[in-house]
């Protein structure tokens, strides 16, 4: 191989490296987002920081402390209407009108 096949090689390696890294920047830079969404907190925000210090710093934090107190009341209000659905759905299944609701019957 001549030095110009070499060289094309070498640019080439180098580019596939350069287009790694900035992938994985990126899908850590969006893992910190999903984060900061997952626990209430603005993803923005995150995004920012992630930039200022690194992604793996703020992912640390976003470890740290945690969801908000407003986004655990939301999470187990759903929860809990959730599991009245699931409830209604089983005593629909297995009650007939007239009969005692399930949890009379165990």
């Amino acid at each position: 191989m001549d030095n110009g096949g070499f060289f094309l090689l070498l640019c080439l390696v180098y580019a596939v490296i350069v287009i790694f890294f900035i992938a994985l920047a990126v899908w850590l830079f969006v893992l910190v987002a999903r984060m900061a969404r997952k626990r209430g907190r603005h993803a923005l925000t995150w995004v920012f920081l992630a930039l200022f210090t690194t992604p793996i710093v703020s992912a640390i934090l976003l470890l740290c402390l945690g969801e908000t107190e407003e986004h655990r009341k939301n999470r187990i209000i759903e929860e809990e209407t959730l599991r009245l659905k699931a409830r209604m759905q089983l005593c629909d299944n297995d009650c007939k009108p007239g009969d005692a609701s399930r949890e009379e019957k165990e």
